[in-house]
């Protein structure tokens, strides 16, 4: 049995100082990344189970539909960038560099030509293997003007990509269809999240067809006019939605964030992003850092209902688990620390009263064990 003792863990991190972000603010302060330079982070303990929760859950959406997973090179050269027009019409916003031979290559933002080079590159492809789907999760770059909100304007930033290559028009129609409605079933049915699906300019990947999936957010980074009735929309800065209900009062407009974006040319997915109240982080139980967490009095450290509840737990949740040790603290602010880093069960061994547990009674399980 594995035990991740919270008193190993880090658990707290550094003053956010001035933000607009709410989210921002608390994946700072509760030790779920770390500012390294503008637009920069590191991920540390709390954020990178997080992620890689995040991803494992990913994988398997994808592989049941026979997606393959894939690493490119993070620099592209700039001989294949030239062939799409991207190396200029990027702009300041692709990171440029050469090498010591003054041969030019980018941080890549997405990876179209490296991915088309690839399969192009590929002898002997059978009709058999088509529809191919190849996807990779990689750290992508973007030299942001005004890099802000932590992770939702960064410089670095994770990536979930998927390229789809298609015999015809019509097989690239059907492919588009179900990308899309894996991820329809990954935000909706995996994570509870309440993403609403509009069209989209393809902007500078092109492409004949294009969709955003947006999550509602008060920072007003960007806006959507969405139909409640038939479940059609369009980004704000393209205009009125143009919806052909017969009720015009069921459309709206309010604030969003972008969360991912397919492409009939293939599908580009971004970095997720969290939900959350004020008083604390509130992932989707699935991605959460741990599953549930086992606080326990400083005279039970060493009890044998302690050992069984820890040994219950590991094998239900498959080592999931986070055995809050720190006795130095109160039960009482464990808990709310747990609260607050989005851990969704709590298991407390030991008498305590009802007012140290009211706030947190939907999650937390009580036992006595101080006999």
């Amino acid at each position: 049995m594995v035990v991740f003792k919270a008193s190993k863990y880090i658990l707290n991190g550094c003053s956010p100082g001035t933000t607009k972000s709410n989210a921002h603010r608390l994946l700072l302060d509760h030790g779920f990344i770390h500012p390294v330079a503008s637009g920069l982070y590191s991920l540390l303990p709390l954020g990178q189970r997080v992620i890689d929760k995040l991803i494992r859950l990913i994988d398997a959406e994808l592989e049941s539909i026979g997606a393959l997973k894939v690493s490119l090179p993070i620099l592209g050269s700039r001989v294949l960038w030239d062939k799409t027009l991207r190396w200029e019409s990027m702009g300041s916003e692709l990171f440029c560099i050469k090498d010591r031979h003054q041969v030019e290559y980018c941080l890549q933002p997405t990876a179209e030509e490296m991915c088309t080079h690839l399969i192009s590159q590929l002898p002997n492809l059978k009709k058999r293997v088509f529809p191919l789907l190849l996807y990779q999760t990689t750290e992508k770059f973007r030299d942001e003007m005004n890099p802000r909100f932590g992770l939702l304007r960064a410089r670095e930033f994770l990536m979930n990509d998927l390229y789809s290559f298609d015999l015809d028009k019509n097989s690239a129609v059907k492919t588009y269809s179900m990308v899309c409605d894996i991820y329809d079933r990954l935000f909706k049915d995996k994570l509870g999240l309440e993403v609403y699906k509009v069209s989209a300019k393809p902007g500078i990947h092109g492409g004949s067809d294009s969709h955003e999936y947006h999550l509602r957010n008060p920072l007003d980074e960007d806006g959507i006019h969405f139909c409640f009735k038939c479940g059609s929309g369009n980004k704000r800065e393209d205009g009125p939605h143009d919806c052909q209900c017969p009720d015009p009062t069921s459309v709206s407009s309010f604030s969003t964030i972008e969360v991912a974006h397919t492409f009939q040319l293939g599908t580009n997915y971004s970095p997720l992003f969290l939900l959350e109240p004020k008083e604390g982080i509130r992932l989707p139980p699935i991605i959460a850092p741990f599953s549930a967490a086992v606080v326990v009095k400083r005279d039970l450290m060493l009890n044998s209902i302690t050992d069984m509840m820890l040994s219950t737990l590991d094998r239900q949740l498959e080592g999931d688990v986070l055995f809050d040790d720190r006795v130095e603290d109160t039960i009482g602010k464990r808990i709310k620390g747990l609260q607050e880093i989005g851990i969704p069960r709590i298991v407390v061994i030991g008498k305590v009263t009802e007012s140290t547990i009211n706030e947190v009674v939907n999650n937390c399980c009580v036992i006595d064990a101080s006999y």
